[in-house]
């Protein structure tokens, strides 16, 4: 581990004295897992068409491309089953199931058994929680498309949702043989640091960074790691040098959990209050101002806070599970409180009660 750790080290550290900067301004096109995207600079002069162009976005990862050139064909003929279905997988893989929704229900009258149909069922299951489901539709879709590389990262997906860490990163694997992928290496980074994979978290990190150095989010994952394996004056370093190169709510999130992991609270509060009065909703950053709050005992604010996240996530269940501490304590300290005053109360009253013996 200590190899790829000192390699990585090494690599970002160069490159960034040697003022690589990893800058979305300063690369010519636009890019997106990795890949430089000109589908979406194309207009589809016919569905087929359309449909070729979404292909090609979604081989790049670029699935609003890929809605922007279908949609259109799609509302002048939503019988189309090939452009209907192509949509659907746009939409579920951009996270929009509930656009994805009605499309799938007129999919299911025809019920053609394509890959792509069979993988947008395995989407369909997943977002409903029905995760053996979603496994045996995309091993369905592998059985008739084995090579690739989409439905193979998916089945990694589900079987990493299931718990079945090592079948899935066979499958990652598998599709990174099939078509290196940016997108999927950063989902390897991650998933090997979820489960303490640190040595594997470094080595699929390298590729990473081979694959694209300009990659911003090498810099991310990098501090990640320096910070699991205790060095953090190296990670404090990555994540300010990934914050200047993409000021992100989620980079400026770590940073504040790591000065609130090191008692900075003042510090932490800055940045998640600069968090609020850039986006108001910001549920990251309540959440995290209200457990900041609470280390410091400020119980009271800490509730406020808590209950900003409620406000603009009702169903958040950790947010009301800490409202519910909260209220304890809080009601505690009242209890304290009342007897406190008790107590000063019949010690006023104590000279009183002598003069009237």
């Amino acid at each position: 581990m200590k190899n790829y750790q000192l390699f990585l080290s090494i690599i970002l550290l160069v490159a960034i004295s040697c003022k690589t900067e990893f800058r979305k301004d300063r690369i010519p096109e636009r890019l997106q897992g990795g890949v430089v995207l000109k589908s979406n600079e194309l207009e589809a002069d016919d569905p087929d068409h359309a449909i070729q162009l979404a292909r090609i976005s979604f081989s790049k990862g670029n699935y609003n491309a890929a809605i922007d050139h279908l949609l259109p064909f799609y509302e002048e003929n939503q019988e189309d089953f090939q452009l209907a279905n192509h949509l659907a997988y746009a939409y579920f893989n951009n996270e929009r199931p509930e656009l994805a929704a009605p499309i799938m229900e007129e999919l299911d009258k025809d019920a053609v058994q394509t890959p792509m149909y069979l993988a947008n069922k395995a989407f369909q299951s997943w977002y409903s929680d029905n995760l053996p489901a979603a496994l045996s539709f995309i091993t369905y879709a592998l059985n008739i498309d084995p090579n690739h590389p989409g439905y193979r990262a998916m089945s990694g997906d589900i079987k990493l949702a299931l718990g079945d860490t090592t079948e899935a990163l066979k499958d990652y694997q598998k599709s990174l043989d099939m078509k290196m992928q940016q997108s999927l290496l950063d989902k390897m980074v991650m998933n090997a640091y979820g489960i303490r994979e640190f040595d594997l978290a470094f080595y699929y990190l390298r590729k990473s960074y081979e694959n694209d150095p300009q990659a911003e989010k090498v810099l991310y994952h990098a501090a990640l790691l320096h910070y699991a394996i205790d060095q953090k004056d190296t990670a404090n370093y990555l994540i300010d040098k990934a914050i200047d190169a993409n000021n992100t709510e989620q980079y400026q999130i770590t940073r504040a959990e790591w000065l609130r992991d090191d008692r900075r609270y003042t510090d932490a509060l800055e940045v998640t209050d600069e968090l609020i009065q850039n986006d108001s909703t910001s549920v990251a950053a309540w959440m995290l101002k209200g457990r900041i709050l609470s280390d410091q005992y400020r119980y009271y604010s800490a509730r406020d806070a808590f209950e900003k996240v409620v406000e603009y996530d009702s169903s958040n269940t950790i947010a009301l599970q800490e409202l519910e501490k909260l209220e304890k304590k809080i009601a505690y300290l009242r209890i304290q409180k009342q007897r406190e005053e008790n107590r000063r109360l019949i010690e006023e009253l104590k000279p009183i009660e002598r003069i009237n013996q």
